[in-house]
């Protein structure tokens, strides 16, 4: 079901907007460094998966644990909050990893780092969806 370039998912109620070139972009993205770590542990750069406690790494290219590694140095060295730059496919990655039900000292760290991806990514996508949904009841109204 194609209309307007723009494609929705009828089973979720979900849209992927063909206009918007996910792959040319890059996000910045601000983690906690509990979250940079938890999404450290959860990759490699060989896949390795661990049937005995149910620890399963993903399989991540080098530069991205290259540019987490950097983030948690300059974190740890400055003791501030240092933005992640990635690009669609490692923003897919890190969200892969992030496993909602995680709670770490409390803190609900696969679920805070899904939200922080999933916003920077499609955040646009959701804001255009209901600016249409706006602009088309509007014209309904005025319409009536």
């Amino acid at each position: 079901m194609r209309r307007d370039k723009r494609y929705k998912q009828e089973k979720h109620n979900c849209y992927y907007d063909f206009q918007y070139n996910y792959n040319d972009k890059e996000y910045e993205l601000s983690f906690k460094l509990s979250q940079l770590y938890y999404i450290d542990d959860c990759l490699s750069i060989l896949p390795e998966i661990n049937i005995s406690n149910n620890n399963t790494k993903l399989f991540a290219p080098e530069s991205l644990i290259e540019k987490i590694a950097l983030t948690i140095i300059g974190m740890e060295m400055t003791g501030k909050i240092q933005k992640l730059n990635l690009n669609f496919t490692e923003a897919m990655i890190i969200r892969e990893v992030a496993q909602s039900n995680i709670i770490i000292a409390g803190e609900n760290i696969g679920l805070n780092i899904k939200k922080e991806v999933m916003s920077m990514v499609f955040g646009h996508a959701y804001i255009n969806k209901l600016k249409n949904e706006n602009l088309l009841k509007s014209i309904n109204n005025h319409k009536s």
